[in-house]
């Protein structure tokens, strides 16, 4: 049968290739669509017949045939020039596969996925593809099939190739965006923070047509076990990737073991998931021919039920025919009692087969293969002399002096059997699936190894490390690694003490967080202290201090990464230690960081509660600079919760707007903000006594009183705290906001140095890569320029205030988005569109209870009512 076919194939293309030669004058591109789309189905008909042409041994001849269409397609498209020609002729401007190696030794079958994925690329619509399936089933395997198909086509017209694999923890977050933005052209991928890069990378990926391939996304997902199953954990991560699905003129392709369920309230139409099954019978048997296995089509499909069609339980259970029964596929039942013991019915295949290969193995074979499966990423066979050297381990004596011929004779032994791959040019990369790594990692015989092989692993990263302070991230990546290898083994305060306060922290310069915005990466080592999920409870090794440290430290990545409630945990288990052991200027700081996060996230009783019990620690340390700075955050949330009155009196017992008195620049922001606020109030009507706590400054409030006081404590004070990117923003922002008020309610004549002034505060927030005050800028800024009639600029001000905000959970700005969109849909005559964002707002409010924005709902109801008469 297999020699009619490529007879037929033979006879097919020298048909069609006659076509040509008579019609290759005629530069009709009806006639080249023709020939191209016939050329094509004769292309895809060599592919599909693959299995066939196998069995008859005629690789030969199916190679040379598929060589001379494609051939033949290239010099077609020198004669008849059209925009689909442009996918094989035009080269990509930048092509990184990023950490991963595109092979696909082992790929079979997965016609109907590959065609998916192309339909997708070639879709205006589809944005994002998801491919979910549990391990071993071969997502991995299918994504770089495709993309070296891809490449054989010049990527098709892309502009831009990236591609990236998150499994087994592996690189962080921040690493990817490095490696990211560098190879899509960014001119400086390590500024800004996580969400400043995600936002970046997403403009890239939309303004050009890009591939970008996010491979084994599931350790950066919530796990079944967890209250947001499926969820990415890193908000700029989930920001990226819902930016991306939203709109995107190329691909974004996703593998994971985890359905994305950030995702499922987007549009629909732009989302493609694709639930990865079993290998079809078909693909299964070619498999088997693939790995060499020899006999009957019915008996390589007994093989093939045996597994159940899961992948690496096939290419597994193969080589183990082939290599330890003859390669007689007749001795199935001899080979499945040996992997199947009666006494293991409930083990995965898999895993059983894993375990026979363990019996056979060669005590340096097992050795190695336990070693790097501590590796936590692929490694050059180059290398690993370096690591061995390292080891000190009385069971792995056996592989420290081989020499790098002998290792990689091991590893050619290994990959022969499927237990690891070798990648890359010369196959000199080494890379183990996920599965693989936990059955060695995890086996009993290595139990009482782990510690000390992670030891060695520790010493061996730690002296990779520079000795001198660290000039860029990428100087910090063998710390990290050493602190995980060093937390499992035992070593965790070691590690705080040696390496994370005077190394990666640099003390109290906090170098990872405030020069590189490290936060994914102190994160990811960070969760090497910790057992269980959603960061429950730090590991036992550590001493109180070292807990509280980890804790602490732990917190401010997450709300760093917009995980409030995680950070909020972190912070509620460190109050009780300071309790417990008196530290009372240390609770009062985490009291205070507390109620900040709980008024963010709109629950202000709770915030109430933190900033009393702040204000109490703050006393009992006898500290004023304490006691100041969280009289002003219990005024704040008094502010929140409408009741100015009392906010009022907090500031004044803070002597917080005397002139002379130079307070924490948290608390003067704090009552900038509150004073802003008044003013705006008091233009709109609200009487003075809602307002103010003291009869006599009755007479003298009004808007240019409050901004003026503003502007002048802001250029007395600036000078004492500009050297703080952030402290120097936030000011920035307060004058800016005053200027823009003055603009709105007193004089036109502002408006020009409040637009300068809000570019400059909002440039100013970027640059001290922090996000959770961007927001109040951006609406600043929007709320300017709406008042002016400039509602497409003040929309796009508004429209990424609302990014920010949903992604942080930040409560106050949501409802002070849908307000100024109402106002906005109003002033362009569409009324159901105000009362929609309305009634967005009091759903917010009622459920937040900040009695700060009662009045601006009330103002926003009271203008589409006067609309509402003005139309009758």
């Amino acid at each position: 049968m297999s020699s009619e076919l490529v007879a037929d194939l033979k006879h097919a293309w020298n048909s069609l290739r006659y076509s040509v030669v008579e019609q290759s004058q005629l530069a009709d591109t009806t006639l080249h669509g023709a020939i191209e789309k016939q050329l094509r189905e004769l292309l895809e008909k060599c592919r599909a017949a693959s299995l066939e042409i196998y069995k008859a041994q005629d690789r030969i001849v199916i190679r040379e045939l598929s060589t001379e269409i494609a051939d033949t397609i290239h010099a077609l498209y020198g004669k008849y020039p059209s925009p689909i020609v442009e996918r094989w002729t035009r080269q990509p401007r930048r092509v990184s596969f990023g950490n991963i190696v595109a092979t696909d030794m082992l790929f079979v079958g997965r016609v109907k996925e590959l065609a998916e994925l192309d339909r997708a690329w070639d879709s205006s619509l589809i944005n994002i593809v998801s491919l979910i399936a549990w391990g071993g089933v071969g997502k991995s395997v299918l994504v770089r099939h495709w993309l070296n198909r891809m490449k054989a086509d010049n990527f098709r017209r892309a502009d831009y190739v990236f591609a990236w694999s998150f499994y087994s923890g592996g690189p962080p977050v921040d690493e990817f965006y490095q490696r990211a933005l560098t190879a899509l052209g960014d001119r400086n991928p390590s500024a800004g923070e996580p969400m400043d890069k995600a936002t970046r990378l997403a403009n890239i990926i939309q303004s050009n047509r890009t591939l970008l391939i996010l491979d084994g996304l599931e350790p950066l997902q919530h796990g079944p076990e967890e209250f947001e199953f499926g969820k990415i954990k890193d908000s700029s991560m989930r920001a990226l990737i819902q930016d991306v699905a939203s709109s995107n003129p190329g691909l974004c392709v996703v593998t994971s073991r985890l359905p994305l369920t950030d995702l499922e309230s987007q549009n629909d139409s732009t989302i493609k998931s694709l639930i990865l099954e079993k290998l079809d019978r078909e693909a299964g048997v070619s498999l088997l021919v693939k790995i060499g296995v020899e006999g009957a089509f019915d008996d390589l499909i007994s093989v093939y039920d045996s597994v159940a069609g899961h992948a690496l339980s096939l290419a597994l259970v193969g080589s183990y025919l082939r290599d330890h029964f003859a390669n007689d596929v007749r001795r199935l039942d001899d080979a499945m009692r040996d992997i199947i013991p009666n006494e293991q019915p409930d083990q995965s295949p898999a895993y059983r087969i894993m375990q026979s290969h363990y019996k056979r193995l060669h005590e340096q074979e097992i050795c190695l293969m336990f070693l790097l499966s501590l590796y936590d990423r692929p490694i050059k066979i180059e290398d690993l002399p370096k690591l061995l050297e390292k080891v000190t381990n009385d069971k792995l004596r056996s592989i420290t002096d081989l020499s790098v011929r002998q290792i990689s004779a091991l590893l050619h032994q290994l990959n022969r059997w499927n237990l690891l791959t070798l990648e890359g040019v010369n196959s000199q990369i080494v890379n183990i699936h996920p599965l693989v790594k936990e059955f060695f990692r995890e086996h009993e015989d290595w139990e009482l190894e782990l510690k000390e092989t992670h030891k060695c692993l520790h010493y061996y990263f730690l002296d990779q490390a520079e000795e001198k302070p660290a000039e860029t991230l990428n100087d910090l990546k063998p710390l990290y690694s050493a602190v995980i290898h060093g937390c499992e083994a035992g070593m965790g305060q070691h590690c705080i003490d040696t390496i994370f306060k005077p190394r990666i922290h640099n003390g109290i310069e906090k170098l990872s967080w405030h020069r590189f915005a490290a936060f994914s990466s102190d994160l990811a080592a960070l969760s090497h202290y910790y057992q269980g999920v959603e960061w429950r409870k730090t590991i036992r090794e550590l001493q109180t201090s070292g807990k509280t440290y980890v804790r602490d430290s732990a917190a401010y990545c997450l709300r760093a990464l917009g995980r409030l409630t995680e950070a909020k945990k972190q912070l509620e288990a460190s109050i009780i230690s300071y309790k417990n052991e008196g530290l009372f200027e240390n609770a009062c700081v985490t009291s205070g960081e507390l109620s900040e996060i709980h008024a963010a996230l709109g629950s202000l009783r709770k915030a109430l509660e933190h900033a009393n019990n702040a204000l109490d620690f703050a006393k009992k340390s006898k500290n004023n600079y304490q006691i100041t700075s969280k009289i002003c955050k219990l005024a704040n949330v008094h502010h929140l919760m409408g009741d100015f009155t009392r906010a009022d009196a907090l500031f004044e017992e803070a002597s917080i707007g005397s002139i002379e008195h130079v307070a924490s620049p948290t608390g003067l922001f704090l009552y900038f903000d509150f004073l802003l606020d008044k003013a705006e109030l008091l233009e709109w009507g609200v009487e003075p006594q809602q307002l103010c706590s003291d009869e006599k400054k009755f007479d003298s409030l009004n808007c240019k009183t409050l901004t003026s006081i503003v502007i002048q404590k802001v250029v007395t004070v600036f000078s004492d705290v500009s050297t703080s990117l952030l402290n120097a923003a936030l000011f920035a922002l307060a004058k800016a906001r005053a200027t823009a008020l003055e603009a709105i309610y007193v004089s036109e004549q502002h408006l020009a140095n409040a637009v300068t002034e809000l570019e400059i505060a909002i440039d100013a927030l970027r640059r001290s890569k922090q996000q959770q005050h961007i927001p109040k800028g951006l609406l600043s800024f929007a709320r300017l320029l709406r008042s002016f009639d400039d509602w497409d600029r003040a929309l796009k001000m508004l429209y990424e205030a609302k990014r920010i905000s949903e992604r942080g959970e930040m409560a106050l700005y949501q409802i002070d988005i849908e307000i100024e969109l109402g106002h906005i849909a109003i002033s362009q005559a569409k009324k159901d569109e105000a009362k929609h964002h309305l009634k967005l707002a009091q759903n917010l409010l009622n459920q937040k209870r900040f009695g700060c924005r009662q009045w601006h709902l009330q103002r926003l109801s009271n203008v589409i009512e006067k609309f509402h008469d003005r139309r009758l």
